[in-house]
């Protein structure tokens, strides 16, 4: 019998098993681990811009080929030998303008015009954020320290292993 029980001493440590519990114990301080990340933004800015008027619309020959035609006709009826020749060429280019000034004159300038157009570009800047937190706590006299995701409040959890 007291082989058994002696047995029983030597083994039953053996197969001891060392169990985790969860206390609280109390933060001594806190502060954030930052890390520096690169972003970029838009920045944008309002500019004044201004649409190049065309001036006069394209220019219109169909009243100067008949005016210069109409004005060699009439020339032509004035006159005789050398005069009519004279008549004919003075009436062509009297024609041609007369035509070329009612079917030119009527014609719409178009102005320029100013609109506001914002403009964009791209910023490149590096910025701190925090990547967890360095906390400092004690739990049964003892500092211990770890690092968190989130701040801690006063107090934070942690692991205790007992046997």
């Amino acid at each position: 019998m007291k082989k058994i029980v002696f047995g029983l001493l030597v083994i039953v440590p053996v197969f001891a098993v060392a169990a985790e519990i969860n206390d609280t114990a109390e933060v001594i301080s806190s502060r954030p681990r930052m890390t520096q990340v690169n972003d970029t933004r838009q920045e944008c800015y309002d500019e004044q811009v201004r649409d190049s008027g065309q001036g006069q619309q394209d220019q219109s020959y169909v009243g100067p080929v008949i005016g210069g035609i109409a004005g060699a006709l009439l020339g032509n009826q004035v006159g005789g030998g050398q005069g009519r020749t004279a008549a004919t060429a003075a009436g062509a280019i009297v024609g041609t303008l007369v035509g070329n000034n009612m079917s030119n004159n009527n014609r719409q300038y178009q102005q320029a015009e100013v609109r506001t157009v914002q403009r964009c570009h791209p910023v490149s800047f590096t910025r701190e954020v925090a990547n967890g937190y360095e906390v400092t706590y004690r739990y049964n006299g003892m500092t211990g320290r770890t690092v968190t995701r989130n701040q801690p409040g006063r107090t934070i959890e942690v692991g205790v292993s007992a046997l």
